[in-house]
């Protein structure tokens, strides 16, 4: 099972101020910085690849609507885009100098709005490789995967039970992907076609995070129910439900090196787990399962799970 990291201190919101945004060193749990006013609620974060600006999001308090905050944490200064909405992830490209959130796009340096389009209104995610947007929001149900460079749409998908997706995430390669619904469940797809690789049934009610490991072998998703689960993505089993947050978790993230998940919960905390044991079991079933002839896999895996057809093991 993974461990809960417990010598690492919690990371609670402030309640003397409920508008902070805490900016905390991952090996020390010392914190770092500390910005927002009362009044206004954080929706998104980001921390940029190099270290220098951290981009959230926010509504309410002064401001009397969404906008997005740059902070210079090298200089202390600060800048302020308005935003349509807030909601999703915030991505920065990889030349690091497009800042993209709700599928509009800034300069990160200089806070040009670089989206000559009316403002849009979409959840939205970028591919690692700086390629492609995944937007929802545009109509229920649907997700639309657009090109960066032209905006031209590469393919579309509608989920047929009509709820959103509250998250929508692309593998560490570009290739996937991957949709959390707010009806339960997660569907993973190819980037280019739409087609669909596999689904994840057993989430719990409203997905609201999803993120993949860095190597690509391992899902996490978390929602109303407060569990995070981690998912092996060569067969999509279900390895660990992980418990401890008292209320939904709405924000996940990997190490770099993937060895730990970061757990964001509306229960006002950041969990911290230990993953490395998980990923030593996944790793030892695969070698496993790798020197069975394929009808002695194929078995195994249907006395494991009696309920999945046997051609599709």
């Amino acid at each position: 099972h993974a461990r809960m990291r417990t010598r690492w201190p919690r990371l609670d919101g402030d309640a003397g101020n409920p508008g902070a945004v805490k900016l905390w060193d991952a090996r020390t749990g010392v914190l770092v910085a500390e910005f927002g006013q009362v009044g206004e609620r954080c929706e998104a974060g980001l921390l940029t690849p190099d270290g220098r600006h951290a981009v959230v999001g926010l509504w309410g308090g002064p401001q009397g609507s969404s906008h997005l905050e740059v902070h210079d944490l090298l200089e202390g200064s600060v800048r302020t885009l308005v935003a349509p909405m807030v909601a999703g992830d915030i991505a920065v490209h990889p030349d690091g100098r497009r800042l993209f959130h709700a599928g509009n796009y800034w300069d990160l340096l200089t806070s040009e709005c670089l989206d000559s389009a009316a403002p849009r209104r979409e959840n939205g995610s970028l591919s690692p490789d700086g390629r492609l947007l995944a937007l929802s929001g545009l109509e229920k149900g649907l997700v639309r995967i657009v090109e960066v460079a032209s905006w031209n749409e590469v393919c579309r998908w509608t989920n047929p039970k009509g709820k959103e997706s509250w998250r929508n995430v692309f593998s560490p390669d570009s290739r996937w992907v991957l949709n959390g619904w707010l009806d339960g469940g997660v569907t993973i797809r190819e980037a280019a076609t739409g087609r669909v690789v596999a689904e994840l049934a057993d989430t719990g009610a409203e997905v609201m995070a999803v993120a993949m490991s860095p190597d690509g072998t391992r899902i996490a998703t978390g929602g109303r129910d407060n569990i995070v689960r981690l998912w092996d993505s060569t067969h999509f089993d279900l390895v660990a439900q992980l418990a401890g947050h008292t209320r939904y978790v709405f924000s996940l993230a990997w190490s770099p090196d993937g060895e730990r998940l970061y757990s964001g919960s509306g229960d006002g905390t950041v969990r911290l787990w230990d993953t490395r044991t998980l990923a030593g079991q996944v790793a030892a079933k695969r070698t496993r399962e790798a020197a069975m002839p394929g009808i002695e896999r194929r078995v195994g895996r249907a006395l494991a799970d009696p309920a999945a057809p046997l051609g599709a093991l």
